[in-house]
């Protein structure tokens, strides 16, 4: 699976001398966590009444340390759409959650002892993010053989994109031209995001994932065979992509890399740009959807993931249950 720090949105912004700082501090762990008696005030009487996989998970991380809130970074430098960020514990070679929560105070001068404005449900959703984030850089192998998981979060993917084509360039209405595109969306994500590297599978699992197969997928699929090249380098990937989808219609002739990041900004929220290259954080906006947090514009989102709901929540479930 794709790491943040090799996706062109970080890769942009990680540049910024103050995020770099912010960034070693972060993970360090040198940044002002909440006082526990505040975590606990936050968060105790939400779990309470809360006895999923999740809930469990996140008490026992709570305890350990491996979720720690951060309540105000230098310079407000980290963006709003990285609330939640991953470290290695080098005690115990796991990975540990930082929920930052800048975002959530009135000013500036908040310190240890201040309870953040978060709402229950809120809570909800960073702490069951921060699990399943967490769950899946433990074992993404696990994830990533799971065909059911793959080809769900794959086909939520494809709707998420497909329905920002659609609404910018109108490509709806002709049946081929949306299934080439969902085509192009699904391999792109199975080759970028999760980085899989078997062609056969690839094609198996794309054409297995279209909503509606018809007999002549495959000479579709033929029309995307150049598009197998080496997508190591984000900055040329999301322009590989673009390009492609321009071949395909003319109807995206304007279409542009900062105009797919605008549009996933303007209809999905700040916090579903990293979504778009990270499987962990597309994963992150299942989460914060399913549990109505309002972290991202879950209204958009619930069309997105309705029909894969149940599979990706098992997937979720076992690995934290394991």
């Amino acid at each position: 699976m794709r790491k943040i720090s090799n996706t062109m949105l970080f890769s942009t912004f990680g540049d910024n001398p103050e995020v770099k700082k912010a960034l070693n501090q972060e993970f360090n762990g040198s940044l002002d966590a909440l006082s526990p008696m505040i975590v606990t005030e936050l968060t105790e009487s939400v779990l309470r009444r809360e006895s999923s996989p999740f809930a469990h998970a996140a008490k026992e991380s709570l305890k350990d340390g491996s979720i720690r809130f951060v309540y105000k970074p230098p310079y407000n430098a980290l963006p709003a759409f990285m609330p939640i960020t991953l470290k290695i514990d080098s005690s115990t070679g796991k990975p540990a959650a930082i929920i930052m929560l800048q975002n959530y105070y009135s000013d500036r001068d908040a310190d240890a002892k201040t309870v953040p404005k978060l709402k229950p449900n809120q809570i909800t959703g960073l702490l069951y993010g921060a699990e399943a984030l967490k769950a899946i850089a433990l074992k993404p192998t696990s994830f990533i053989r799971n065909e059911s998981f793959v080809k769900g979060l794959a086909s939520s993917y494809a709707k998420m994109l497909h329905r920002i084509l659609d609404k910018e360039y109108g490509v709806g209405t002709e049946l081929e031209t949306t299934m080439i595109v969902k085509l192009a969306i699904l391999k792109f994500f199975m080759m970028y995001v999760l980085e899989l590297s078997d062609h056969d599978r690839i094609m198996r699992m794309c054409l297995d994932t279209l909503p509606h197969p018809f007999k002549g997928q495959r000479v579709l699929w033929s029309k995307l065979s150049s598009f197998e090249k080496d997508f190591s380098n984000p900055y040329e990937s999301l322009t590989e992509v673009v390009n492609l989808l321009k071949a395909i219609t003319p109807r995206f002739e304007k279409l542009n890399v900062r105009m797919l990041f605008v549009a996933v900004n303007a209809m999905y929220g700040e916090t579903a740009l990293l979504a778009l290259e990270n499987a962990g954080y597309f994963v992150l906006q299942f989460i914060f959807t399913f549990t109505k947090s309002n972290l991202n514009n879950g209204y958009s989102f619930e069309d997105v993931f309705k029909q894969d709901t149940k599979v990706l929540e098992m997937a979720l479930v076992k690995q934290l249950s394991a």
